[in-house]
């Protein structure tokens, strides 16, 4: 089942029917994948569960397996994700063993909609996929991400949160 971009209805922070939004529950992951937690360290209070409100200066930090530092990031024009460029307003994720889990040189891309304050994700036509909790992005079409989502890439699983 791929998941349709959603409108732009700015009265409902759920875009789509309960059906047809992307289930939230854990799930068994392949195990061969690599998790990446997006935002607050385990324990955190996180109040925004679910929210898709992602104003100005929101910012998403990246608590990576076996790195002492978080990387922040403030999406505030859009950001490629994939592997081998480390240019500007892209994030290499080579470091974390991109190729081996399936990663594109250009997979996805994570764009600000300042209009309606929300996070778009954007699937580049990879080859292996983009999914939100478990359900594949139509390629080309934008996604709205919603604090908490499981975003995987390929094999490459990140868990998004805002802050």
């Amino acid at each position: 089942m791929m998941i349709d971009p959603v409108s732009s209805d700015k009265q409902s922070t759920d875009k789509k029917p309960a059906s047809k939004r992307p289930k939230r529950q854990p799930y068994d992951l392949p195990e061969d994948a690599t998790i990446i937690s997006v935002g607050a360290p385990h324990g955190a209070v996180l109040s925004g569960w679910g929210s898709t409100r992602f104003g100005p200066r929101r910012k998403l930090v990246i608590y990576l397996k076996g790195v002492d530092k978080p990387l922040t990031v403030e999406p505030d024009r859009p950001l490629l994700l994939g592997r081998g460029s480390s240019a500007q307003g892209e994030i290499d994720l080579d470091q974390y063993d991109a190729l081996t889990h399936g990663v594109s040189r250009k997979h996805a891309m994570l764009r600000p909609d300042a209009r309606e304050d929300q996070l778009l994700l954007v699937d580049m036509g990879s080859t292996n996929g983009t999914f939100v909790n478990e359900e594949q992005l139509s390629p080309n079409l934008p996604y709205t991400v919603h604090d908490g989502d499981t975003i995987r890439l390929g094999r490459l699983v990140m868990h998004v949160y805002f802050k």
